[in-house]
């Protein structure tokens, strides 16, 4: 993934060779990493029913606190790399899924949120 990442960027004249640059690279893959890692282990239960002495109650479940923090960097590093929409499709890291429970429905849900 990296190396198709460096080869589309210097393709785009906007790759330098410097450590900033391999920093950058290296944190987006990892926040991918994350993103997809704790997608896949939430599975659909964005919420978690609490059952006590006390009642029920819901919260969030603290995953998609962590692939929403993740989905933030992945944005934030694409800015700093200067990847716009369209070449992050052509770079196709991100699966494209629209099914329920996709990332991509994932995506589309937290950024309505906001």
């Amino acid at each position: 993934m990296k190396e198709q990442i460096i080869e589309f960027l210097k393709g785009q004249n906007s790759y330098e060779a410097t450590s900033a640059d391999e920093h950058l690279i290296d944190e987006l893959i990892k926040n991918i990493k994350i993103a997809d890692e704790t997608f896949d282990k939430m599975g659909s239960d964005y919420i978690i029913q609490s059952v006590n002495a006390a009642g029920s109650s819901y919260k969030v479940n603290p995953l998609f606190t962590v692939y929403n923090a993740a989905l933030k960097n992945i944005d934030r590093l694409y800015t700093k790399l200067n990847l716009s929409p369209q070449d992050r499709a052509k770079l196709k890291i991100i699966k494209e899924d629209d099914s329920p429970g996709s990332a991509k429905q994932m995506e589309l849900f937290v950024h309505n949120k906001q």
